[in-house]
């Protein structure tokens, strides 16, 4: 006799988890998941669940989501999203409850409204680069930041608070990692968005690879493309470790100064990087001073930083020259490796 798949529940409006959570309305729905819009009825409070289907065929997905929620929940900052709690259904579909956000995620800002002015850019990435710092100070790394993994929040006073979602494959250097959801040799996040060192499926990563995210987010918003891009995975990974990154000469606003910042950012030796993304904002809050911008993208005042690396403050308007053959990264063995990693990995 054939083996039968697991039947998938459908959550109907009006469905209550754990006798607490009653979804109201769906909100998006994918592959693996749907997000729906709850409320807490014992606070009486709206919430967003996040709720994972057919977890039995999708082990890896539903370790994924818990890491998620233990994650983000250690995390307290305006700039990321808040996670209340985590459980399972009578159906054994894990679930996390977050706080419900009203507005879009940046990936969506930049296809309906194209690249953005390298101001507002920048006041976009400095409460990404504080929520960061926070993340990191507690041992956890990204590994995945990217426009679509940048909500951009709308609050009740009006204003917009940019936050970073979705923690599902983030590094985490504490006990947490005591269930490790990687291994040795697997490649996890967004290919265009991943430092060299990612690529290399390195297992000592650090923030120093969301310092690398944080230079391609930006040149997207400011340019409207990823720099490093191709048709095939192979394609990309080389690009990512051996091409020049373009100027985008129509940008609104890239000056010498940003654009030092933003190439320090993609340092592929990752020594040769900003060290921190204290010193990326430091560098960032220092270059709106100078333009007489002193609140972020949520109109919170900024302190300028007296700190800023002198390579930061260099005008140059070119592409960094070419590295020396002797400063190559290989391409073979390495991306070899980073694709059979990608390929023999299961969707989660």
């Amino acid at each position: 006799m054939g083996q039968h798949s697991p039947s998938v529940h459908k959550y109907q409006p009006g469905d209550v988890l754990l006798e607490r959570y009653q979804l109201e309305r769906q909100l998006a729905v994918g592959g693996m998941g749907e997000l729906w819009r709850a409320v807490n009825l014992a606070l009486e409070q709206p919430v967003a669940v996040k709720l994972l289907r057919s977890a039995a065929r999708n082990p890896a997905g539903a370790a994924r989501l818990l890491r998620e929620a233990r994650v983000a929940a250690r995390l307290q900052h305006r700039a990321i999203i808040r996670v209340f709690d985590a459980g399972t259904t009578a159906t054994n579909d894990p679930f996390l409850v977050m706080e419900l956000l009203e507005g879009e995620d940046a990936g969506t800002l930049l296809e309906d409204g194209g690249p953005l002015d390298a101001v507002r850019a920048v006041q976009l990435m400095i409460p990404v680069l504080s929520g960061l710092a926070v993340a990191h100070a507690q041992g956890v790394v990204h590994r995945d930041l990217k426009p679509d993994n940048i909500f951009l929040a709308r609050l009740s006073d009006g204003t917009v608070q940019p936050k970073l979602i979705d923690f599902g494959v983030a590094h985490v250097s504490t006990q947490l990692a005591a269930s490790k959801l990687t291994t040795a040799g697997m490649l996890l996040g967004t290919p265009e968005y991943m430092a060299p060192e990612q690529i290399e499926c390195r297992e000592d990563i650090d923030a120093r690879a969301d310092v690398w995210a944080v230079g391609i987010t930006l040149y997207q918003l400011v340019a409207g493309a990823v720099p490093f891009t191709g048709e095939t995975l192979l394609q990309i990974f080389d690009a990512v470790m051996e091409a020049h990154v373009p100027f985008p000469t129509r940008a609104r606003g890239l000056d010498g100064g940003l654009w030092s910042i933003l190439t320090d950012c993609l340092r592929r030796d990752r020594d040769e990087r900003f060290a921190s993304v204290e010193e990326v904002e430091r560098a960032l809050t220092a270059w709106l001073a100078k333009r007489g911008v002193t609140e972020d993208y949520a109109r919170h005042s900024l302190v300028t930083a007296a700190a800023v690396r002198p390579s930061t403050l260099v005008p140059t308007l070119a592409p960094p020259p070419p590295r020396a053959e002797s400063e190559a990264r290989p391409a073979g063995a390495t991306l070899d490796r980073a694709i059979f990693s990608v390929l023999e990995k299961k969707p989660s």
